[in-house]
């Protein structure tokens, strides 16, 4: 993501325009967001190791 933001600051520099370098930085932020957004995603959907152990355990057996 670093390289991401020092190539957007490169093209800024060169447009020297703050209308541009608003929308760059809007955009990267939307970027930023939806990345975070789809892993947290990723984490929820996964079920933990503890879940998964606790599932498939057997049910209390009478000997």
């Amino acid at each position: 993501m670093k390289f991401y933001y020092v190539f957007l600051t490169v093209i800024a520099n060169k447009k020297s325009e703050i209308g541009f370098i608003e929308k760059m930085t809007e955009i990267s932020t939307l970027l930023s967001f939806q990345i975070i957004f789809n892993y947290q995603k990723l984490i929820i959907q996964t079920p933990s190791p503890e879940y998964n152990y606790l599932k498939y355990q057997p049910t209390h057996t009478t000997t």
